[in-house]
């Protein structure tokens, strides 16, 4: 996988947390302001922090760290986003078609997240994670985030052994990209949902904002997919599955309110 660059779909609403007293059975309140309008407008989200967004991108920094002192450093003409030598990121985990297919290892589908071919492929991917991943995360709730993140990776590696067997593919773009597949699945199921109150028209009036910003990375990421050494089919893979899966649970949360 590459590294997942992209602007912050986010970017026009900066959070402020708000507890209130009279409130403590509900979700917590974030303001955002909005530049465009002069009173502030509250934003309903589920939780204060990104917490596995945290979580995965420290974890991922710590093995990447292990894994070049482990396995010292490549020359740049071997590996141009400054990590490790090939070799160790198959013996790591990277996703190997030979290995998941042959000998059975099917807990590669999922390990490849948690590597990176180097420093930069990392910063990137975790860039993404910790700022727009993050603000996801606190809009569904960790338990739904982490449905989509883990079956994107699945899908990623799966469309990847498909298109691209002969590869060792490492990163979480795929998971990335799985959570924007995601918002656009959740933009398209309450597209249509009846505005009854002042939260709902904030709500949606938010996804609608991160909309654009999400399809113009999707675009941009996509079009990177196809530079040498990028695994486009993991990238593809894991926008199809995060979409897929994201139709799915967001129509039920739809269905559990009627």
């Amino acid at each position: 996988n590459s590294n997942t660059s992209s602007s912050n779909p986010t970017s026009s609403y900066v959070a402020h947390h708000d507890q209130r007293e009279h409130h403590h059975s509900l979700p917590e309140y974030h303001h955002f302001d909005d530049p465009a309008d002069e009173e502030n407008e509250v934003y309903l989200v589920k939780q204060k922090h990104g917490y596995l967004s945290i979580i995965f991108s420290a974890t991922q920094t710590i093995i990447l760290g292990v894994m070049m002192m482990q396995c010292g450093i490549a020359p740049m003409n071997m590996n141009p986003m400054f990590g490790p030598y090939p070799d160790a990121l198959s013996y790591w985990g990277g996703k190997n078609s030979y290995l998941i297919l042959e000998e059975g290892e099917n807990w590669r589908l999922l390990s490849p997240i948690m590597l990176h071919a180097g420093v930069i492929h990392l910063l990137g991917n975790v860039a993404v994670q910790m700022e727009t991943g993050a603000f996801f995360e606190r809009e569904w709730g960790s338990l739904v985030w982490l449905i989509i993140y883990l079956t994107s990776a699945i899908g990623s590696s799966v469309l990847s052994m498909i298109f691209m067997p002969q590869s060792v593919s490492v990163g979480s773009s795929g998971s990335v990209m799985g959570l924007f597949g995601a918002k656009l699945a959740e933009v398209a199921c309450k597209y249509c949902d009846k505005i009854k109150t002042q939260d709902q028209h904030v709500a949606h009036k938010v996804r609608m904002e991160m909309c654009g910003g999400v399809f113009c990375s999707v675009v941009i990421v996509m079009l990177f997919s196809f530079i040498p050494f990028v695994d486009w089919a993991a990238h593809l893979g894991g926008l199809i599955a995060g979409f897929v899966v994201g139709m799915v649970l967001f129509a039920l949360q739809l269905r559990s309110k009627l």
